[in-house]
């Protein structure tokens, strides 16, 4: 039985940890015995749920900073973390650590190769990588592992290595079937009429995830639309000091915007989802705004439940999307074209009846969960004898 390690360096779930756990749900049973490391929080708890052995481990936090005080206090964190990783590495013996993210990587890659014996490092990237000095240094990191896990065609262009394989995303499309009952309730609690068209966006509060460019288009559909309603779904995360973004000032500005008149009681942020399912089956559309996004689970999700989605043309979004067949795709950051194309979509229901029916197809046929399990068992398995040839 292969024994995997499975480490994520951070506790909250983002897109990467809801993937995590959709492979944890798919795995079969009696063929790997898996543990998380994990720090205490809601992915461990999820974990516990499942039934999935785990072991509370260090949280890392750091971020962006040219302070080299500041960037000092950085290479500490990660060195206590590499420690105490070391520490359940040894402690559990795995042939294979697979680390679920690039600060999981850093970390993993000191605990793993100051062990005399070392298990299989398998690196997965849920992140693209931007120009920079320090970036640079990150990719070299990343390469050293055993095999390298992009989760979408441009994410592998920014890590590059001939050990980089291409993995999109997959998951359960059952847990995702469209539930009209929640829809309707939603509706409800929110006092959205039942016949208003509404649209939603999922992801959590930060600049790159482009809502603002949804609130500005929602507003001139509204011209045209008056009894639209924006559904906006999640919160801030990974918030403090030194991060790229300072969220919690992005979060206050979005809801100044909602508030304004021509926004004020259409516009409803509905926080944290547990059940994404309820909003997709309220929504008529998902709108997916991001600038940079690296692949885009909640595109997955929403075309899973027959909901038709809108996404931007940048990233890993047009490796799920085939524009005007079971999706649309829009110019990044333009919410004039964003605009247009909310309204071509409030006002053709067959249109996007006709890319909700395909995107199920889609779905089905290029994003199972099945095939993705499948595919990372041949990866573990390809990791160790990669090692031995080494």
């Amino acid at each position: 039985m292969l024994r995997v390690l499975v480490y994520n360096h951070a506790s909250e779930l983002s897109g990467g940890e809801r993937s995590l756990l959709s492979v944890f749900d798919g795995l079969p049973t009696g063929r790997y015995d898996v543990l998380l490391a994990a720090p205490e929080g809601p992915l461990l708890a999820a974990a516990r749920e499942r039934r999935i052995p785990v072991m509370p481990t260090r949280s890392l936090e750091i971020g962006y900073t040219r302070n080299p005080i500041v960037l000092a206090h950085y290479v500490a964190r990660i060195l206590q973390c590499a420690w105490a990783l070391r520490r359940a590495i040894r402690s559990a013996g795995p042939d294979v650590v697979h680390a679920n993210s690039v600060r999981s990587t850093l970390v993993a890659t000191l605990a793993v190769h100051t062990l005399r014996h070392r298990p299989v490092l398998v690196a997965q990237v849920h992140d693209l990588l931007h120009k920079s000095v320090a970036n640079r240094l990150v990719r070299r990191i990343i390469r050293s592992a055993d095999i390298i896990i992009a989760v979408s065609a441009c994410v592998a262009r920014c890590v590059g290595g001939s050990r980089t394989r291409v993995l999109l995303n997959a998951i359960d499309p059952d847990r995702f079937r469209r539930d009209a009952s929640k829809g309707s309730s939603l509706r409800s609690q929110l006092g959205v009429p039942m016949s208003a068209p509404v649209l939603a966006t999922i992801g959590q509060l930060t600049p790159w995830k482009g809502h603002m460019d949804a609130l500005e288009a929602f507003a001139k559909l509204r011209v045209r639309c008056a009894d639209a309603h924006l559904l906006i779904a999640g919160s801030t995360k990974f918030t403090g000091k030194h991060r790229r973004y300072d969220t919690l000032a992005y979060a206050q500005q979005l809801k100044n915007r909602a508030s304004l008149p021509d926004l004020a009681g259409h516009v409803h942020f509905v926080g944290e989802v547990e059940d994404t399912v309820a909003v997709y089956s309220a929504a008529d559309l998902l709108v997916v705004p991001s600038w940079e996004e690296p692949f885009g689970l909640v595109v997955i999700e929403a075309m899973a439940a027959g909901c038709a989605v809108v996404g931007t043309n940048s990233g890993g979004i047009p490796e799920i999307i085939t524009h005007g067949v079971d999706g649309w795709l829009v110019k990044a950051r333009d919410p004039i074209a964003l605009a247009t194309v909310m309204q071509l979509m409030v006002e053709d229901p067959m249109l996007r009846s006709r890319l909700s029916t395909a995107g199920m197809r889609t779905i089905a046929t290029r994003f199972s969960l099945t095939q993705y399990v499948e595919a990372l068992e041949r990866i573990w398995s390809d990791s160790l004898h990669y090692a031995r040839m080494a």
